[in-house]
This record gives C-alpha cells, structure tokens and sequence, in this order.
C-alpha cells in the first residue's frame, strides 16, 4: 500500500521508465521482532517494433538521460550514418 500514489495518463507509451521504491518496515510481536529500511530501483527500457534504439542513462544523473529511436519504413535502410554520428557525440 502506498500513501501517496500519482498517475499521469499519456497518449503515447514511454520509451523509458524508473521507478524507485523506498520504505521502513518494523514488526513488534511475541514471536518475532524486526525492523527492515530497503530502496528499490528498477529501469524498463521499450523501443517500438522493427526500430534501433540508443539509450544513455545514469543512476547518478537520472535526469541527465538521453534516448533516440530510428525507424524506418519498410523497404527502407535504416541511416547507419546518421546513428553513427550521434552515438559518438
């Protein structure tokens, strides 16, 4: 159960997702006594169907990531030159 609970509705789907968790848990009882502190990180990365992706991320700087997608129609290359490029700047 969360105490605060925010859901933003998008047209669109995500391209990438971090979720953290954090949470205190203690237990007080006759058979068992505990006390638990935990932190929970987990990233989902989905680029669409028949596309190259590039992602860029670090934990340290979450907001600092950066992520390009290449589609192409079918029949079409897709522009290795241009992904080349970008990936090294």
């Amino acid at each position: 159960m969360s105490l605060l609970y925010l859901q933003v509705t998008q047209r669109t789907q995500p391209l990438f997702v971090v979720r953290r968790s954090y949470g205190l848990e203690g237990v007080l009882g006759e058979e068992a006594t505990a006390l638990s502190v935990g932190l929970v990180s987990r990233t989902h990365f989905k680029p669409p169907d028949n596309a190259f992706a590039w992602l860029h991320f670090d934990a340290a700087a979450p907001g600092r990531s950066r992520a390009r997608v290449w589609r192409s129609e079918p029949g079409r290359p897709i522009p290795a030159d241009e992904i080349i490029g970008e990936i090294r700047r």
